[in-house]
């Protein structure tokens, strides 16, 4: 789901996030590509457009289905 946006790690397993941090810290040029596309990812996900379009689609799919009557 992160895709190229983060890197997951187990924040239980000390090791395992203490490379991950040594990695961030000594590739300056990986931390900027991650932090530009997590800024883009956030961009397209979280955009108030895409926002209200999705919940146009929900609103539309629920009312032609017939899930929803309105009350009298």
């Amino acid at each position: 789901m992160l895709g190229s946006a983060g890197r997951l790690v187990n924040p239980e397993n000390i090791a395992e996030f203490a490379a991950a941090i040594s990695h961030l810290l000594a590739h300056p040029e990986y931390c900027r590509q991650l932090g530009q596309a997590g800024y883009e990812r956030s961009r397209k996900m979280f955009d108030w457009g895409v926002t209200a379009e999705n919940w146009m689609t929900l609103l539309d799919d629920t009312v032609r289905s017939g899930s929803y009557a309105p009350s009298s």
